[in-house]
């Protein structure tokens, strides 16, 4: 199995979870998982709450602004569920 098929069959779903409580919580966050594979070895899952309603420090807002240099700008996808809920992301 290789470590995309991993993180997306046993590690996102940890992370909605973690991610539905730190949003409840209001609590800052940083999560970047490497994910190379042959097609790209720089391939990476972040995931950041660092906006003003999150309060964070700012070693983590900079580290988050490290994680993005050099990379392309952010892709933010909304996904609206047929259950109701929606879901967003932001790949760095």
């Amino acid at each position: 199995m290789s470590k995309e098929a991993t993180y997306d069959e046993r590690i996102s779903p940890l992370m909605t979870q973690i991610i539905k409580t730190c949003k409840e919580h209001k609590i800052a966050m940083v999560a970047q998982f490497a994910l190379p594979s042959e097609a790209d070895v720089d391939l990476c899952c972040t995931t950041a709450l660092t906006t003003a309603e999150y309060t964070p420090p700012r070693h983590m807002v900079q580290a988050v602004s490290l994680l993005k240099r050099g990379g392309p700008p952010p892709l933010n996808m909304r996904i609206d569920c047929a259950d109701g809920t929606t879901t967003l992301a932001t790949i760095l």
